[in-house]
């Protein structure tokens, strides 16, 4: 191996020391920060509903979402996808869902709009969680950039293949009229 090789390489692996810092120091710690932020605002909307009378401070699904919230926020950095996995695979305790079950039987009795807002207010903490969760993850990053481009692939062919019978009308018009023409 020649100097100018060994010069590339060192480069090389200094630059992907470098990402590497910079996703798992920077970025990472970035995202946490940013997802206890959007469920501080998460939380505050819930709050703000509350107080303009959207719900009742003392009821049980409203005190069980607002807790949920709070610890969340406070627990996030504990949050990966290895600990989801683990979850998912793990059989939670007959209490843990019972509690959720319960939860979910006491949204459904509320009247609608306060329903919609608890619904719509967990369905966007989980989201934002999710959203970190794959962002906190470089392999989960990298796969869910993959399935974007893929995306946009298919659609892009769903739209090619929508506008090919017009395509071919119009070539089948253009056939006829030359066929006229040369008739």
């Amino acid at each position: 191996m020649d100097a100018l090789a060994v010069v590339r390489l060192f480069r090389l692996s200094l630059g992907l020391i470098a990402l590497w810092a910079l996703f798992y120091l920077a970025l990472r710690a970035y995202w946490l920060d940013h997802l206890r932020q959007k469920l501080f605002a998460i939380r505050d909307d819930l709050f703000d509903f509350a107080a303009d009378g959207g719900i009742d401070f003392a009821e049980p699904a409203y005190r069980q979402l607002r807790d949920d919230l709070n610890s969340l926020i406070r627990f996030a950095d504990k949050v990966s996808f290895l600990r989801l996995l683990l979850a998912h695979f793990v059989k939670l305790p007959d209490r843990v869902t019972q509690e959720m079950a319960d939860w979910a039987q006491r949204v459904q009795q509320l009247p609608p709009l306060a329903r919609r807002k608890l619904l719509g207010v967990r369905q966007k903490a989980l989201a934002e969680t999710m959203r970190y969760v794959i962002r906190r993850s470089l392999v989960l990053l990298i796969l869910s950039w993959m399935l974007a481009a893929a995306a946009l692939l298919l659609e892009a062919a769903d739209r090619v293949s929508q506008r090919l019978p017009e395509f071919a009308e119009a070539l089948e018009a253009r056939a006829r009229a030359e066929q006229l023409l040369t008739a």
